[in-house]
């Protein structure tokens, strides 16, 4: 199996610069069947842990647009 550095993007993980060695067809299927089992085994086991952050985050970044969007207008006292 030779290495060398592909110079095609892939998803500007910097992969790009990455050495990987030549794969035959049936020899990157295999491992990319592999990596998604392993992917989906993960999140089984952490399913929960992973729902609680990605919610978590979502609801401070809810809370941060809402703090932009407060108006501290005081309307009992007239504009003029």
């Amino acid at each position: 199996m030779k290495a060398h550095s592909h110079a095609s993007s892939a998803g500007g993980h910097g992969f790009s610069r990455l050495v990987r060695p030549t794969l035959s067809d049936e020899a990157a299927v295999q491992i990319h069947g592999f990596l998604e089992r392993m992917i989906n085994l993960f999140e089984s086991c952490y399913f929960d842990q992973l729902q609680r952050f990605y919610q978590q985050r979502d609801e401070d970044a809810m809370n941060q647009h809402d703090d932009h969007l407060r108006c501290d207008w005081n309307w009992d006292d007239p504009p003029f």
